[in-house]
């Protein structure tokens, strides 16, 4: 089962982890141990069988015990893959490679381990037989071995795929998502209302109504507030403890707002359907700079630092602009 400790090294399943996953000499052993653990469970099985010295029903026992060793060994061996679709249809989001180890104890070392005493020791007349004795080692050192592993790697998390939640509030289509922490973040809708929502519970916090659909939203760092763009062409300013109303309007675009950037606590860029990107100051209102060069929409923006940013096109072209308005390089639109 060396193969498993290459799995899980080269083709590690999907993982919660935060670096990627080392390979480890303890990889290899746990592997190896559990090879010869079960090799030497089926000759016990086979030695047991062929003497004749066990009732039936406990070599069926013991049988059974060989067979479910083997689900374990190729449980070990996939990384796990191989139980994902049950899991997944459990609605079971994630189990830990420490997990799986211990799983292999329960079901194969400690079974094994007592049946080994009870057909040896009950049956099989003085001490134990050879193939006894290698069995109960085996499977003594496998356990120890994997206990040690399971206990290093219950932090390495497998992720089944399942949806984890679903946000249900809005009436139209979605615009935009953007981030508030870890806990929540926020939905601009074309129904015209902005949501902030609970990752963990799926339950809507708060709606913010607009007078018209919501394009654009940008959250402002280290502030309870964000931004909104809309097709009313204005961009709004929101303080989350005060859902009922927005604080400030910001006027300019002579078109509907699609994106918004903040650069910093006080400054953010927006782009419009008016051809142009303008850089705004949050406490005063005021367009500082307006950037002109695209044919078509702005329809994204990407912030590059404190000096420079690029704009997307519904022309085809990306710019890279510095702040004062310059176009510091374009990139065109390749026709194959």
């Amino acid at each position: 089962m060396v193969l498993a400790a290459m799995i899980r090294h080269y083709a590690p399943h999907q993982r919660n982890l935060k670096s990627e996953p080392k390979f480890r000499a303890m990889m290899v052993l746990v592997s190896i141990a559990a090879d010869f653990d079960l090799i030497a469970d089926w000759w016990f099985y086979l030695d047991t069988k062929s003497s004749n010295i066990a009732p039936q029903i406990l070599l069926d026992v013991q049988l059974g015990f060989c067979i479910l060793g083997i689900f374990t060994w190729l449980l070990l061996i996939s990384d796990g893959r191989i139980i994902l679709p049950f899991l997944k249809n459990c609605n079971i989001r994630g189990f830990s490679t420490g997990h799986l180890l211990f799983f292999g104890i329960i079901t194969e070392d400690i079974p094994q381990v007592i049946i080994t005493f009870l057909i040896d020791y009950k049956y099989g007349g003085a001490g134990f037989s050879s193939w006894a004795i290698i069995n109960l080692m085996t499977s003594v050192y496998d356990a120890l071995i994997k206990l040690a592993e399971a206990y290093d790697e219950l932090d390495d998390m497998h992720d089944t795929g399942i949806r984890m939640n679903t946000y249900n509030g809005h009436k139209d289509q979605i615009t935009h998502i953007a981030k508030l922490d870890n806990k929540t973040f926020l939905t601009a809708s074309r129904d015209a209302v902005v949501k902030m929502w609970d990752v963990a519970s799926g339950k809507c916090l708060e709606s913010f109504v607009h007078d018209i659909k919501v394009t654009a939203v940008a959250v402002i760092p280290g502030k309870k507030s964000f931004l909104t763009g809309s097709c009313d062409n204005s961009i709004r300013l929101w303080n989350i403890a005060q859902p009922g109303d927005h604080s400030r309007t910001f006027y300019g675009h002579e078109r509907t707002v699609t994106s918004l950037k903040m650069v910093n606590t006080s400054m953010f860029i927006s782009g419009s359907e008016d051809k142009t990107a303008k850089l705004w100051h949050i406490k005063t209102g005021e367009c500082m700079r307006s950037f002109r060069g695209h044919t078509e929409s702005v329809t994204s923006i990407c912030i590059l630092g404190s000096n420079k940013f690029v704009t997307g096109s519904a022309d085809g072209t990306a710019k890279l602009w510095n702040y004062s308005g310059s176009i510091m390089k374009s990139f065109k639109k390749n026709w194959w």
